[in-house]
């Protein structure tokens, strides 16, 4: 059992820890003298205003260190201690709660033991090659879930990253999220909860649930009902539609992924991991970045630059405003650049390869919006517009990958808006998607189709009528 605060230190005084240039606190060390020491070797993560995670020693002992700040610390604490231990009580692999406490600046810590070599179950799935290892985590994570789910447990913070692979076996984090029931969830609590952890995982492998539903059926140790995979659906497409938009508006508000400034002549977002004096430089002055720079397009509308920085290559499109009468109908309406930034986020959430969205700045007079700029790493694939149709078996793999992108696309009710073939780079067997500011996702389903079969037709015209290929992506294609 984890060792247990005394009074005093419960009702201690809560003071603000000053901050190293390392992220660690100065000092962290626990209130009760008589403990061995704690000491923090490297940040694991941070969510600003709430927690840090450090790995560190306690002791001779390996742990994580867990220590919550804020207005609300002593609630995330006590639930996050709650809800680990009631995934001990219920038997599922978690690792060991060794203390929960408090520092001397009177912060709440919690200490877990430190498992070997562990690895996301995120990392993990993206790290696979095949649907078999594939199919192999999904086996053990819905086999965690459905262990769960019998025993009244509901994962409220359902996400991979909330998984840990260690020495083959898979344990649960994270406490804070789970909420405690009486007795086995019912079914439809059993489907949301299954639903949010599905909707992390991109649409083009759902072929994969026939076969893993039913490992969830044996872990719950109920008998799935016939109609259980068609009610799921449903609610499957309801949590993606939802982490979507959930994740576009977090790229839009400084966050521990995203930094947000704005001031009365500009508006500024960037990832937070891309800062560097060469993107400081671009926020001050955009235009002599691209200005001299090896031009992709430079139109009345846009223009696109490629610019080798200390920092990467980047790919940089300007939206230009064209003239008064232009100015006036865009001054006041989402810019472009944020239209891309935004659906750059969308494409990412479902799992869709577009290059890496590293800044979005707009030119503003208060809330009037002039030029914008959005800023992506350089992608160097090959334009889909290279396909022909005299050799289609050698193709092959890069075909069925469009033919891939356009199923997600139709599943996903997101439209693209510009089908030319050159918005279509290939790298090797994946599909960048660029030029996103016509990008849609509708909510109506009958608009969306209507959508997107201008979108299947516009494709289509990327190559002559009397084209196999063509022929070919007219049988293929939703």
């Amino acid at each position: 059992m984890p060792a247990a605060a005394s009074d005093t230190q419960r009702c201690g005084p809560h003071r603000r820890t000053d901050f190293s240039h390392t992220g660690l606190p100065q000092p962290l060390q626990l209130a009760d003298t008589g403990l061995p020491p704690l000491q923090a070797d490297s940040l694991l993560r941070q969510l600003p205003g709430r927690r840090e995670v450090f790995a560190g020693r306690w002791g001779e002992q390996a742990v994580v260190i867990k220590r919550f700040c804020g207005r609300r610390a002593r609630r995330y604490w006590q639930r996050e201690q709650q809800g680990c231990l009631a995934l001990q009580r219920a038997g599922l692999a978690t690792p060991q709660l060794c203390y929960s406490g408090w520092l001397v600046d009177g912060s709440p810590v919690l200490l877990f033991e430190h498992l070997p070599q562990p690895q996301s179950a995120l990392a993990c799935w993206q790290q696979a090659t095949s649907d078999s290892e594939r199919l192999a985590l999904l086996g053990q994570l819905v086999g965690l879930i459905g262990q769960g789910h019998r025993q009244g447990l509901l994962q409220t913070d359902l996400h991979l990253e909330n998984f840990l692979l260690s020495n083959g076996r898979l344990y649960a984090i994270d406490g804070d999220g789970i909420r405690q029931r009486r007795a086995p969830l019912r079914e439809r609590s059993c489907r949301d909860n299954l639903a949010l952890l599905l909707a992390q995982l991109p649409c083009r492998h759902d072929g994969l649930l026939p076969e893993v539903l039913p490992l969830y059926g044996l872990a719950r140790q109920q008998p799935l009902a016939a109609d259980f995979t068609a009610r799921l659906r449903p609610l499957l497409d309801r949590a993606r539609r939802r982490r979507r938009q959930a994740y576009v508006k977090k790229a839009s508000r400084s966050c521990s992924e995203f930094v947000h400034q704005q001031r009365f002549s500009q508006l500024a977002l960037y990832r937070r991991d891309a800062e560097s004096a060469a993107l400081q430089a671009f926020l001050r002055d955009p235009d002599t970045f691209v200005q001299g720079a090896p031009l992709y397009k430079d139109g009345n509308s846009a223009t696109v630059a490629w610019v080798s920085t200390a920092a990467g290559d980047w790919v940089i499109k300007r939206y230009n405003i064209k003239g008064f009468w232009h100015g006036l109908s865009r001054g006041l309406r989402p810019s472009r650049a944020l239209i891309s930034w935004r659906n750059a986020h969308r494409l990412v959430s479902s799992g869709i390869a577009t290059p890496q969205a590293i800044a979005l700045l707009e030119k503003r007079f208060g809330l009037w919006r002039r030029s914008s700029y959005y800023v992506t790493a350089r992608c160097d694939g090959e334009s889909a517009a290279l396909l022909d149709g005299t050799h289609l078996p050698q193709q092959q793999s890069r075909i069925t990958s469009l033919v891939d992108l356009f199923r997600q696309f139709h599943q996903l009710g997101i439209r693209h808006g510009d089908c030319k073939a050159s918005n279509f780079l290939l790298q090797g067997d994946t599909v960048q998607v660029i030029d996103l500011d016509a990008l849609t996702e509708y909510r109506w389903r009958w608009l969306f189709l209507r959508r997107y079969a201008a979108d299947r037709q516009r494709f289509l015209r990327n190559w002559p009528v009397d084209s196999p290929l063509r022929r070919h992506f007219d049988r293929l294609l939703p």
